[in-house]
């Protein structure tokens, strides 16, 4: 099979699809796996409204977006700390 046409076979996968899923190092959600999540996130806002009178502070499903967020902020930190740690610092 050519490169170009297993390319435009690869692009057609839908969301959540294994091999889409394989590429990603904490997967891809399907669109019925996003929707049961979002279906989630407004029960809890729900319950979380009804015991406080406030959404805030609720504590939604973890997507697979969020730990790709989590992990770039954690890797931005370490290397932010080692900069730090390897100036040299003059006293003033």
């Amino acid at each position: 099979m050519p490169t170009d046409e297993a390319i435009d076979l690869i692009s057609t996968l839908p969301r959540g699809s294994l091999w889409r899923k394989s590429q990603l190092e904490f997967g891809e959600l399907s669109e019925v796996e996003e929707a049961v999540c979002d279906v989630n996130d407004e029960i809890r806002r729900f319950m979380q409204l009804y015991a406080t009178g406030s959404t805030e502070g609720a504590s939604l499903m973890t997507r697979p977006e969020h730990l790709r967020e989590r992990k770039a902020a954690a890797k931005q930190a370490t290397e932010a700390r080692r900069r730090i740690e390897d100036t040299e610092w003059e006293e003033v």
